[in-house]
C-alpha cells in the first residue's frame, strides 16, 4: 500500500502547480524563488552601497571622520540602511533553505548546520541594520542640532 492509498482507495491529495506533495515544498518554485531573491541581492545590494557612500557625498576622507557626513546625511543613511535590509539580508534566508532543500538528501547534517548557521547571520544582519535604520538618522540630526561649541570629537584617548 502506498502513502496516499487508504484500503485501496488513492486519498493522496494531486499537486496544484510543479510537483508539491506533502513531503515537502515545490522545489520549482524554491528555485525561482531564489532566482529572483539572487537578483534583489546584486539589484538592490548595487543600489545600497551607492546610497552608503551617497551618505558621504562620494568622498572618501569622509569616512575617516563620519561626524562631517551629519549634514543632509540622515534621509540617505535610512534608505541605504533599508535597501541593505532587502538586499543583503532577507533574500539570503530564501537562497539559504532552497540550498537546504536541494543538497540536504546528499549530507543532512552539514546542510542544516549551515542552513542555521545563514539562518543565524540573517537574523544578526537584520536587528543590525534595523537598529541603524532607526537610530543613526535621529542621532545625525540630534547631532546636527547642537550648537558647534557642544559638539565633541572623540579623542584618541577615549578608545
Amino acid at each position: 500500500m502506498s502513502p496516499g492509498e487508504l484500503d485501496g482507495v488513492d486519498v493522496g491529495v494531486q499537486p496544484v502547480h510543479g510537483r508539491a506533495h506533502a513531503e515537502g515544498p515545490d522545489e520549482d518554485l524554491l528555485r525561482r524563488a531564489a532566482a529572483i531573491a539572487a537578483f534583489l541581492l546584486a539589484g538592490l545590494g548595487a543600489v545600497s552601497t551607492v546610497l552608503f557612500v551617497a551618505t558621504f557625498q562620494f568622498r572618501s576622507d569622509w569616512f575617516a571622520d563620519p561626524a562631517l557626513a551629519v549634514a543632509g546625511g540622515a534621509p540617505l543613511l535610512q534608505w541605504a540602511a533599508l535597501t541593505d535590509l532587502f538586499s543583503y539580508y532577507l533574500p539570503v534566508a530564501l537562497i539559504a533553505l532552497a540550498i537546504r532543500v536541494a543538497i540536504r538528501p546528499r549530507s543532512p547534517m552539514i546542510v542544516d548546520i549551515a542552513t542555521l548557521a545563514a539562518i543565524g547571520y540573517v537574523i544578526a544582519g537584520s536587528i543590525g541594520v534595523t537598529a541603524l535604520a532607526s537610530a543613526g538618522p535621529a542621532m545625525m540630526r540630534e547631532y546636527d542640532a547642537l550648537a558647534p561649541t557642544r559638539r565633541r570629537r572623540p579623542s584618541p584617548s577615549d578608545s
